[in-house]
This record gives structure tokens, C-alpha cells and sequence, in this order.
């Protein structure tokens, strides 16, 4: 009987030592980065296997792309049993695509497998001179707000298609507390977090002047966990490892529960 399978994708909060591409792969090994997917392989040891399509500085639009392809790579080696958990990323991230044999980034190196490349991702080639042009003619709060609720529901009725359960959650708060979020995305399997001290915005500073109604991981771990784990420090902004882990036993293994195939 072959092994139920969990995909996981996000931005770099999802990436660590599970991920399927090897530069993620080996540069969170030697950061020593640990993150929810492995803590939750950790914890299934072997009950589900873990295809963790995450990557750093990912957009909704390479989110959501990377989800399909990978559900359909798996779906056409009849491995059926499966069940999706997303972390959307923030809001004025972008993808664009140039060409078949494109590697985004300074590295140069491709992504996984040639078919996830050939898009520019503006967090990794912001200072390239289409997405300076992007930012400055045609990029606005609103059309980004509407391009990732549509990536959300494009996502959601992909899954939906094929009989996938799935869970979602937000890396932050990315939408603004007075949209009416029901009009446009499913939110039956989307996972909010509240929190009444604030909220982060997208340069991952923190906001004490509001609170959360639409809140992400980062605002859960603002509320949960001890404040000296709530970045890996010196600048990095990212949870620590220790806030992970608390976010998998707290959030986490209760939405794979959920979907139990």
C-alpha cells in the first residue's frame, strides 16, 4: 500500500531540509533553518510522505503555478492519495514570464526540474530593469490584492477538481482588514489567525497600531510563542526555528488531522 502524500508550498517561511529543490534544500541545511514541513515529517515519521515545493521570495502566482504542476507530475504516477497545505506570500511579489530556459535569481541556477522555471520573480531580480518598469506603470495595491485572490481561487477550484483536500494559511497579514474576503475565495479551508496587538506588513515590520482580522503565521507566533523566538535575530526576520516548531504542534498537525486520507 503506498504512502499518502502531503505537497506543501509557500515563500521561504515554508523552505527547509525537506524541500525538493537542492539549492533550498542544502542552503537551509547549512543555515541550519528547520521549518514546519519538517517538523511535520518529523513528527508523521513515515505516515505521509512530504513533497515540499516551497521557495524563497516566491510570489502567489509561483505559488500557486508550482502547486499545479507538482499535483499533476504526482496525480500522473497514479499517486492519488494526497492532501495540499499552502502558505501565501506577500502581496507585492510578481512573477513574469521570459523564456523556456529563464532561471530567476542571482545564483543562476534553475528551480527543481526545467518545467518550474523561465519566470522572473521581482523579489529575486528587482533591480532588472522590467520590474522597475513594472512597479512605476502598473503595479497598485488593488491589482495586486485581486491577482492573488484570483491565484487563491484558481488554486482552490484546481484542488477542488480533482477531489484534493487542502488547508491555507498567509506567511502575515497580506489583506487589509476591511475586505470582504467571502466575496471573492473560498475561506472554508483557509486559515486566519487574529491577533488584537497588530499586524506585520511586507517588509516584515511589525504594526502595533491595528490588529489582525485576516492574520498568518507570523502574527500567530507573535501571539503564542516567547517573544525572543520570534525571528532567528540579527536582522533576519524570518521565524525562528524554535517558533516553528511550536507553530506544527499548535496549527499544523491539527490541519493534517483534519484531512486525515
Amino acid at each position: 500500500m503506498s504512502i499518502p502524500n502531503i505537497i506543501i508550498a509557500g515563500c521561504s517561511l515554508s523552505v527547509d531540509k525537506t524541500s525538493l529543490d537542492i539549492y533550498q534544500q542544502t542552503n537551509s541545511q547549512q543555515k541550519l533553518y528547520l521549518c514546519y514541513p519538517y517538523f511535520t515529517e518529523q513528527f508523521y515519521r513515515g505516515k505521509y510522505k512530504i513533497h515540499n515545493i516551497a521557495r524563497d521570495a516566491s510570489d502567489n502566482g509561483t505559488i500557486s503555478r508550482n502547486i499545479n504542476m507538482l499535483v499533476e507530475d504526482l496525480w500522473n504516477k497514479d499517486m492519488h492519495d494526497m492532501m495540499v497545505i499552502v502558505q501565501w506570500s506577500g502581496l507585492d511579489r510578481h512573477s513574469m514570464f521570459v523564456e523556456e530556459d529563464y532561471c530567476s535569481g542571482t545564483a543562476g541556477h534553475s528551480f527543481y526540474r526545467k518545467k518550474y522555471n523561465g519566470w522572473s520573480l521581482s523579489s529575486l531580480d528587482g533591480t532588472h530593469e522590467r520590474w522597475s518598469d513594472y512597479y512605476l506603470h502598473e503595479h497598485s495595491e488593488e491589482k495586486a490584492t485581486q491577482s492573488t485572490l484570483d491565484n487563491i481561487s484558481k488554486t482552490q477550484q484546481f484542488l477542488k477538481s480533482k477531489g484534493i483536500k487542502y488547508k491555507m494559511f498567509c506567511g502575515w497579514q497580506i489583506f487589509s482588514n476591511d475586505l470582504n474576503i467571502n466575496e471573492h475565495i473560498d475561506t472554508s479551508d483557509f486559515i486566519f489567525f487574529e491577533n488584537d496587538t497588530g499586524n506585520y506588513n511586507d517588509v516584515a515590520e511589525w504594526n502595533d497600531t491595528g490588529y489582525s482580522k485576516y492574520g498568518g503565521m507570523k502574527e500567530w507566533i507573535r501571539h503564542n510563542v516567547d517573544n525572543k523566538y520570534w525571528t532567528r535575530g540579527e536582522g533576519d526576520q524570518h521565524p525562528h526555528n524554535i517558533a516553528q516548531e511550536k507553530f506544527t504542534y499548535g496549527v499544523i498537525l491539527n490541519l493534517v488531522d483534519e484531512m486525515d486520507l
